[in-house]
């Protein structure tokens, strides 16, 4: 012998070979391959298998090609299916809810319901657009929406149940069902702006814009584009949050006199989905001048337009019709004097045109306004122009109200001078007493720790006195 016999006994058997062990000695191996004594490659002695098939090599009544054995809750064929071949039972979601929308994103979807020994149901969720595969176990045999971890609205479901029997998944599903969520994104649906806002002009440029609040929704995103100035800066601005409304002042830009696309998008767990059908609105026109048409009796008279909310400047451009000569008068204030128009042809007529700055963007122009100039000339002096400047024009609503967590002053005014907000209730206990400067007091919150009850609002800016009343339910 030259010492390379692995096994002196048997003449048969002289070199090693690799097999799988096959522990249950069913013929079907499992494991890595390992050195084995024997006859040859393809004979593997006893405990030894030339496959590693088996799923489970410790019971020998179990490997590939065996017989199903029904509701045992054993894959006693390997093939990787449970109780496969006696599918008794037939699982599916209810007929009456087969290819329709629900009603709601968190509706009850329901499958037929079994007796024991059935004691479990598993729904499996397969969004129709992305593929996405999502499973649900349940002790009864209905299910929402919102308990899986990503669901979205506007979306198609293809829904399957398998059972549990005796503590067993017989691990096969019933005929799938298409299932779909409400079509919020189509044309009416409720991400758009509410319709009641669709083509209107705001009362104010602080005026709340809002869509419907949906179950379930996370975020809401307002695509606003500038329709009216397609050259305009941040033409198309973005702005996310999770109220379902906003208003104008929230964004980068805006200006009067413009209409605004506006458009809704959503979220839920994920990803925002598309956006809604589009709706517009416009903001408040830019205002003429308040003595349109009329006679202006002097140099030092003052002439003025509206004072608006948010405003920066004002800019009056003003052409003498005798000359077409144009002057352009930017001012902090909304009234000018034609002491500050050079060269004006006195008795003759002017056009008038006004525009307002907000964000450090200038609106459109108004409409032209005609007035008649002074017939004589003469200079203002500085005690009559403080004498002169127009009051405070002070204007205040409290929304929403009645309000539930905290309420907000809507603001305009023609002054600078701060404001004071003392808040009372209904026995005459002042509550709340605070004051803010002009651009800061819209974004103040008010209300949030008063108790349920009916409480008034005394708004003061220099002599102006506003009084409001609020409810808190």
């Amino acid at each position: 012998s030259n010492g390379s016999d692995c096994n002196d006994n048997d003449a048969a058997a002289h070199s090693t070979y690799n097999f799988y062990v096959d522990a249950d000695q069913d013929g079907f191996g499992s494991g890595i391959l390992v050195s084995v004594c024997a006859v040859n490659a393809t004979s593997p002695p006893v405990g030894y298998s030339v496959n590693n098939t088996d799923c489970n090599d410790m019971a020998a009544a179990i490997h590939p090609g065996q017989l199903e054995v029904p509701f045992n809750g054993i894959d006693d064929n390997c093939n990787g299916t449970i109780d496969e071949g006696d599918q008794t039972y037939n699982p599916q979601i209810l007929p009456s809810q087969c290819g329709t929308t629900l009603a709601a994103i968190n509706s009850i979807i329901g499958c037929t319901n079994y007796s024991a020994p059935i004691d479990g149901y598993r729904f499996k969720v397969v969004n129709t657009n992305t593929n996405e595969a999502q499973i649900l176990d349940r002790n009864v045999s209905h299910f929402q929406l919102t308990q899986l971890a990503n669901y979205d609205y506007a979306t198609t479901y293809s829904i399957s149940v398998q059972l549990r029997r005796n503590g067993n998944w017989l691990g096969y599903y019933g005929a799938s069902c298409n299932i779909a969520t409400p079509a919020v994104l189509s044309s009416g649906g409720a991400t758009q702006i509410t319709p009641s806002q669709c083509g209107i002009t705001l009362p104010s440029i602080s005026t709340i814009i809002a869509t419907t609040s949906l179950q379930g929704v996370t975020g809401y995103r307002f695509r606003v584009t500038n329709m009216t100035d397609t050259n305009a800066t941040n033409q198309v601005q973005v702005l996310d949050r999770a109220l379902q409304w906003f208003n104008l002042s929230m964004l980068s830009t805006f200006t009067y006199g413009t209409t605004y696309l506006v458009e809704v998008a959503i979220k839920t767990n994920g990803a925002f989905s598309g956006f809604g059908s589009p709706c517009t609105i416009t903001t408040p026109a830019v205002p003429t001048l308040t003595q349109c048409g009329g006679l202006i009796p002097s140099r030092a008279t003052i002439i003025y337009t509206t004072s608006l909310n948010r405003v920066t400047s004002y800019r009056f451009e003003i052409t003498d019709m005798a000359t077409f000569q144009t002057t352009t008068i930017d001012r902090p204030t909304h009234w000018f004097t034609f002491n500050m128009v050079p060269g004006a042809t006195p008795g003759g007529q002017f056009a008038v045109r006004v525009a307002v700055m907000t964000t450090g963007v200038w609106s459109p122009m108004s409409d032209a306004c005609m007035i008649t100039g002074p017939g004589t000339s003469r200079t203002i002096t500085k005690d009559e122009e403080t004498t002169l400047a127009p009051t405070i024009a002070l204007s205040v609503i409290a929304y929403p109200s009645p309000y539930v967590e905290s309420f907000s002053l809507d603001l305009e005014t023609s002054s600078e001078e701060r404001v004071q907000v003392k808040v009372y209730d209904m026995i005459g206990k002042i509550i709340d007493d605070q004051s803010f400067e002009v651009n800061a007091i819209e974004m103040q919150q008010f209300g949030q720790r008063y108790a349920s009850g009916v409480y008034n609002v005394i708004v003061r800016q220099g002599e102006v006195i506003k009084t409001l009343r609020v409810i808190k339910r």
